[in-house]
Order: C-alpha cells, then structure tokens, then sequence
C-alpha cells in the first residue's frame, strides 16, 4: 500500500501529500473505533502519513502506531516512547511540518478547506504549492 518514497525534503514531503489530499482527494482512514487510523485493518487505504510508512513497518505489529500522531511518533518529548523507524523514516522533515499536514488530513473533509490549509501551511515554512494540484483539485 506505501505509496511515495522516503521524503527527502519538506518540499518533497508536501509535494506528495497534496498529492494525497488535493489530487487523489483520499478521504480520511478511520479504524473500527472511528479513530483516525495510519492504514485501515484491510490496509487498502491509509491517512496521508500512512501513505509514507512502508508495508513492513506494519507486518510485525500492525497496532503500533495507531492511536498515536505523528507527533507522538517523532518527538523526543512526547508522552510516548518514539519510534525510531518512523524517525528515520521522516529524518529530512520538520516534525512540525507532518504534524500539520496529518492535522488537515484530519479534520478538513472539503477539497477547498484542504487548498486553503494547504496554502496557509505552505505559507508557515517556506514552501511551494504547485498550482497544477490546485487547478486539478478543482476540477474534480
């Protein structure tokens, strides 16, 4: 189910993910709890930093993440034990840029709720917003 490679840059990182948001317009993965989910149990769809974790990381306890965010994940201060092969798996991207953009896959369902947050976050650290996303998100 992985479907983009380990994000070499912030820009790269948000150029995949509004790919999962605008384009692909993936709607948000809940579990059996309606809690958000990194991947559903059939692992047919995933939230937008699921799209990221590779299969395997899921093949020995699929749980492991769940009801966790990314933050959770990542951060050296967080509540949780962080896991480092999702630290090094987002190693070339703000810890803060994937929590914002794990929050808009979260909670904005309409396309240009999506555009408009995307844009504000682009804004916030210095990146690019392709705007053949926006045109094609629109059209759809």
């Amino acid at each position: 189910m992985n479907n983009y490679p380990k994000p070499q840059s912030n820009q790269e990182f948000f150029d995949n993910a509004v790919d999962w948001l605008l384009v692909r317009e993936t709607p948000v993965c809940r579990n059996e709890e309606d809690f958000c989910a990194y991947r559903d149990k059939d692992r047919t769809t995933a939230c937008v930093i699921g799209a990221f974790i590779p299969d395997s990381m899921f093949d020995d306890d699929p749980d492991r993440f769940e009801n966790r965010s990314i933050r959770d994940l990542v951060h050296p201060n967080s509540r949780f034990t962080m896991c480092q092969e999702v630290v090094d798996l987002f190693q070339h991207v703000d810890n803060n840029l994937l929590t914002a953009v794990q929050d808009v896959h979260d909670s904005a369902c309409r396309t240009k709720d999506r555009i408009r947050d995307m844009n504000e976050i682009a804004s916030r650290f210095g990146l690019t917003l392709n705007p053949t996303y926006v045109r094609e998100s629109i059209r759809s």
